[in-house]
């Protein structure tokens, strides 16, 4: 007998959030171990909620028993789908004998905003500007809502042409690591969709926002700053329902307020600087006194398209230890020590610190221990005798190396870690053998496929590295769609690669190339109609 099915995924993800396909395709593992045996049908239910699925009486749609074998990108064709809608399903299989098997797990999606003007928030952001040579500090905004009622549901939709980090209540956002994803700025941008229920309470409530420059206004690998805008803007809208049924909305707008943030530069490619002297304690806590923050600047971008992020961002997948102690040696006053993590990576590092005194720290990456090309990042701490921790927010960096450069009588470094980060994806396999090179090398290919999430290549990463460059697209981005769990990243880079901007790209010559045969691998192995469809006449 066939076990329950495993796996469910929605538009190629677990459980997603803000889906703006109006017919969302449904993929899924089929469970039975036995030798030779194959699904021969499928049954799908999905409900508006969870207890209607439950007790056999699904709302949205039955598909009936389908003879087909197909368990990759099966349409949804029930009820009409509106903004904002939660739908649960399920789905169980049948095999050669026609003997069915037991029903899966619930799953969940839930719908994004399908229609532009659904969206009531405005574009805001501070005064500081930019420019082609120098960098904008990282702002902070704040607003406070007060509700009174139960809550049902609470879901955030988030809009950054930049970076950003987001808090509630003092509380960060799980598993938002890094949302920056690069787009044709002056064409669309991605938002996320998050839900924060847990994070709201029945009393007054604070939404802070640190925003950085990112991909918008910060430093692309090979064209420079301000490619798009000269700051980053914030385009933000929470919508709640209570339990008696009524509702409420929290967007952006004039009634926001912003401070200069304790992060005095913040770019993907060119590293951050933090002044935790400058920290503002409470700056995402309701009551707090914001008499010195001053109204945002509300600005005006009707031509740009939003889209729900295709697929999740990148997040800490990994915590990697130095692999032995580190190499210090003495500079005058100030002590250099060098940290080798034993693998390339992209990422972050987190280190513990211990200052009787403000002392400025300085952090540099490198792929090579002779740091020819570096990058850098720097922290000036607070003296706090009890510790303190700096953790990268905003810049990614490639690199094996860590060099620490602090003053010896003021500072004491404790543990060092690197924050190894890539996409949601999992492996098609899972592959471990007896033989440690070969496991090795197994790891080695799944991180360096994963970064693919990242659309631009990262001037801190080596050459053949640089999985997400356009130049090196007809090697990897063919066999990459063929993995279910990475075509929502692979769509995304083909979106990405037919925009207008883009067409005069001489590297854009061989992504061409590389785009006939991933859209043709998608829809023979995925049998994604669709994807051939909205590339047709690009590609022609």
């Amino acid at each position: 007998m066939p076990g329950a099915p495993l796996r469910l995924r929605c538009e190629f993800r677990e459980n997603p959030l803000g889906v703006t396909h109006p017919q969302p395709h449904f993929s899924w593992w089929v469970n039975d171990p036995r030798p030779a045996e194959l699904q021969t049908a499928y049954e799908i239910e999905c409900a508006s909620d969870e207890n209607l699925l439950l007790a056999d009486a699904a709302d949205l749609w039955c598909s009936g028993v389908v003879a087909s074998d197909r368990s990759t990108y099966v349409k949804y064709t029930g009820a009409p789908l509106s903004s904002g809608a939660k739908v649960w399903w399920r789905v169980r299989t049948y095999d050669s004998d026609g003997v069915q098997s037991s029903w899966s797990e619930s799953a969940l999606f839930q719908m994004g905003l399908l229609h532009g003007e659904e969206w009531q928030a405005k574009w805001i952001g501070g005064y500081l500007r930019a420019s082609p040579s120098r960098s904008v500090p990282a702002v902070a905004l704040r607003r406070e809502i007060v509700l009174d009622r139960p809550i049902k549901t609470a879901t955030l939709y988030v809009c950054a042409l930049g970076d950003y980090r987001l808090e509630i209540n003092g509380k960060r956002l799980a598993g938002v690591d890094c949302p920056a994803v690069w787009s044709d700025f002056s064409a669309r941008a991605n938002y996320q969709v998050f839900d924060v229920k847990t994070l709201l309470l029945q009393e007054p409530n604070c939404i802070g926002v640190v925003l950085a420059e990112g991909y918008y206004a910060g430093e692309l690998a090979q064209e420079g700053r301000t490619v798009y805008g000269d700051r980053p803007l914030l385009r933000l809208q929470l919508q709640v329902e209570f339990v008696d049924g009524s509702q409420t909305q929290l967007h952006t707008d004039e009634s926001w307020r912003w401070h200069p943030a304790w992060v005095l530069a913040a770019e993907i490619n060119g590293g951050e600087h933090v002044d935790a002297r400058q920290y503002i304690s409470g700056w995402s806590e309701p009551g707090l006194d914001d008499e010195r923050w001053v109204p945002v600047d509300v600005v005006d971008m009707p031509s740009l398209e939003l889209q729900a992020q295709a697929h999740a961002p990148l997040s800490i997948r990994q915590v990697l230890r130095p692999v032995n102690l580190p190499k210090t040696v003495r500079a005058g006053q100030r002590l250099v020590s060098v940290y080798d993590f034993g693998d390339a990576l992209l990422g972050r590092v987190q280190i513990d610190i211990l200052s009787n005194a403000p002392d400025n720290i300085q952090l540099s990456y490198a792929l090579d221990g002779k740091f020819e090309q570096a990058i850098a990042d720097s922290y000036m701490s607070r003296g706090e005798p009890s510790g303190e921790i700096f953790t990268g927010q905003f810049a990614l960096h490639g690199f094996r190396y860590l060099r620490v450069e602090y003053t010896s009588r003021v500072t004491k470094i404790g543990n060092v870690s690197a924050l190894r980060m890539n996409a949601e994806n999992q492996p098609c396999i899972q592959f471990r053998s007896d033989h440690p090179s070969l496991n090795e090398l197994f790891d080695v290919l799944r991180n360096s496929t994963q970064v693919v999430a990242l659309s631009r290549p990262l001037g801190g990463l080596a050459p053949d590295d640089r999985v997400a460059d356009v130049a090196l697209a007809s090697t990897w981005v063919p066999q990459y769609a063929q993995q279910v769990q990475a075509q929502a990243l692979v769509i995304q880079w083909l979106n990405d690669l037919f925009l207008p901007a883009l067409e005069d790209d001489d590297t854009c010559y061989v992504a061409f190339e590389a785009a006939i045969a991933t859209v043709w691998s998608l829809y023979r192995h995925h049998s994604n109609l669709q994807i051939l469809q909205h590339s047709y006449a690009a590609l022609r």
